[in-house]
């Protein structure tokens, strides 16, 4: 089962596959059973050891320093709010500590992956924060040449509830009966105004009908002069 730490306990052991385990805000020992489970000590100085299989751990930015206590090839270290964008980052800020290896990660947080060395480390187990200086804004040719759904050809075709089985809009002829219609029974006999309809009424029904056709056919000539 998945399972958070209650305050005042300090040690916990999650079992089964695609389980998690979370720490709660004092020092933890958190570990993981015989399949994959996703590791967070949350704050605290932490001590977390993985499942014998894949183990994803998770650090988030003012959580404290923590320790992997069983890092091999098959984890995933997931890095929270700091600033590392590349692996060549990771292995700028690493360091020996006897058998241990030591990363700085901000404001005098640390992990350190116990009985370890720098050349253990893979990019592939990493995952950073999202290099945005890189990426630029776009505006994709599909747009730029836009093409509407005409009967069985085109791009867009939006798919109205009301929509035939093929292409998104109504033909012109049969759109312009329908709303001939619609204004036909929504005026009041006599007065040449629509009908003041109660809501759920027949009336009220064909007034929503109406104004969604008319939208529609407003939407389409907007998009046809794109």
């Amino acid at each position: 089962m998945s399972y958070t730490l209650p305050d005042n306990f300090e040690n916990l052991t999650v079992t089964g596959s695609d389980r998690y385990a979370f720490g709660n805000n004092t020092d933890n020992i958190v570990t993981g059973g015989s399949d994959s489970q996703t590791i967070d000590g949350r704050r605290g100085n932490d001590v977390l050891i993985g499942a014998v299989v894949q183990t994803p751990f998770v650090f988030k930015k003012g959580n404290g320093n923590d320790l992997i206590g069983d890092y091999d090839a098959d984890d995933i270290v997931r890095l929270e709010g700091y600033a590392f964008t590349s692996f060549e980052q990771i292995l700028a800020n690493v360091a020996q500590e006897g058998a241990n290896l030591g990363l700085s990660l901000a404001d005098g947080e640390s992990l350190v992956f116990a009985n370890t060395t720098a050349d253990q480390l893979q990019a592939g187990q990493f995952r950073l924060s999202l290099d945005r200086s890189a990426l630029t804004q776009t505006f994709s040719d599909d747009f730029n040449r836009l093409q509407l759904h005409n009967g069985t050809s085109g791009v867009w075709d939006p798919k109205f509830w009301w929509a035939p089985e093929k292409g998104g809009s109504l033909p012109g002829k049969r759109l312009a009966g329908l709303l001939a219609s619609a204004d036909r029974r929504l005026l009041a006999a006599g007065t040449g105004r629509r009908r003041n309809a109660r809501p759920g009424s027949e009336y009220d029904d064909r007034h929503r009908a109406f104004q969604r056709y008319r939208f529609a056919d407003e939407n389409r000539e907007r998009c046809e002069g794109f």
